[in-house]
């Protein structure tokens, strides 16, 4: 299959969306634009989806300070009573931890895609205009399990692959 995208299409593009469904990192990249979700409501996306299930983090360059890691979901918000360990804090609420806190912030910044690389185990590095690294790292040796999916959204009646990588396969 001809591939009718790669991950270096979003090379120039803003980081639209950082976020997460559940435990799943979610990055938009390129302009927003109206589309419709699997609800059939009109909503708002970014050109490019990266959706990670594996370990991640993005990293200032210039101090190597992690500025927000995959693991960061499961750490309450800087201004919470609870620690990561207290039977009462839920994770899983939106707004409830250290990743969604951070992330929030990220999204008021403007930074556009320098560079791109793919690994042959299929990690990814994604370099920002400030001077910061998304690197997302494959855990697993199966081939099974879904590392990480990067597409191109699209119309509903548009169906175009989406880019997987099971491990260190991609499959279209």
């Amino acid at each position: 299959m001809n591939k009718p995208y790669d991950l270096i299409d979003i090379i120039g593009k803003p980081l639209t969306w950082i976020g997460r469904a559940i435990d799943m990192g979610t990055i938009g990249f390129g302009e927003k634009h109206e589309t419709i979700d699997y609800k059939g409501q009109k909503v708002m996306k970014a050109e490019y989806a990266l959706h990670l299930q594996t370990p991640w983090r993005i990293v200032d360059e210039k101090t190597s300070e992690i500025i927000v890691a995959s693991y960061d979901m499961y750490v309450p918000r800087s201004d919470s009573e609870y620690t990561e360990y207290s039977e009462e804090f839920d994770w899983d609420i939106q707004g409830n931890n250290l990743y969604d806190e951070i992330c929030e912030k990220l999204r008021k910044e403007e930074v556009y895609v320098e560079k791109v690389f793919l690994s042959k185990q299929n990690d990814i590095k994604i370099w920002f205009s400030n001077q910061t690294v998304l690197e997302t790292f494959t855990n697993h040796s199966d081939n099974k399990g879904e590392t990480w999916r990067f597409f191109k959204i699209c119309d509903e009646d548009e169906r175009i692959p989406h880019m997987v990588a099971y491990g260190t396969v991609i499959e279209w």
